[in-house]
């Protein structure tokens, strides 16, 4: 009499070609999955509102998105990579500060969010700027990523808040002061 083991026989159990089959099959799922995942990635950024840009520890730029490229008038982002923010035309002072804070973010690791005033084609803008290392995959810091969003309106109308607000309390302290 021939005893099985729970009941199974050798047509259960797999053999090597089926799963080297399986194993290869898995793989290229996965390679589909992280080419895919790259394409929505790029994709996600390429679109969005904000400008987004990466640079290097030397400053360097290695990319951005469309509206990043709109805020130094460029068309395309192979005329980006490479440059630095003395390229530009931006003003020593304001390059300077800009390295200022690359810097400090890559000898400390922590993040900056600060609103930056940037002469964009001849009129003045504020963007609210994070910037954040890059980092590789041991950990080490290899750049920064800047993200920017516009708030040159928002200030704009929190400078008219603030001017009817104070001709608002001077009214009424004219008002205060006629009734007494």
């Amino acid at each position: 009499m021939i005893k099985t083991n729970n009941n199974k026989n050798s047509a259960d159990i797999p053999d090597r070609k089926e799963l080297e089959e399986e194993l290869r099959i898995a793989k290229e799922v996965a390679e589909k999955d992280n080419a895919n995942t790259g394409f929505i990635l790029r994709n996600i950024v390429e679109n969005l509102p904000q400008y987004v840009y990466w640079k290097d520890k030397k400053g360097v730029y290695l990319g951005g998105n469309k509206r990043s490229l709109e805020l130094v008038n460029l068309t395309s982002i192979k005329d980006l990579i490479g440059k630095t923010d003395y390229d530009f035309g931006w003003d020593e002072t304001r390059v300077k500060k800009l390295k200022e804070v690359d810097n400090l973010i890559l000898e400390t690791g922590i993040s900056s969010v600060a609103e930056d005033p940037i002469p964009v084609n001849g009129v003045m803008k504020i963007l609210l700027t994070s910037k954040t290392p890059m980092r590789d995959s041991d950990g080490n810091r290899i750049g920064v990523l800047g993200i920017s969003a516009d708030i040159t309106d928002r200030k704009k109308m929190e400078e008219e808040l603030r001017v009817a607000k104070e001709a608002a309390e001077a009214a009424n302290h004219a008002k205060t002061e006629f009734i007494a």
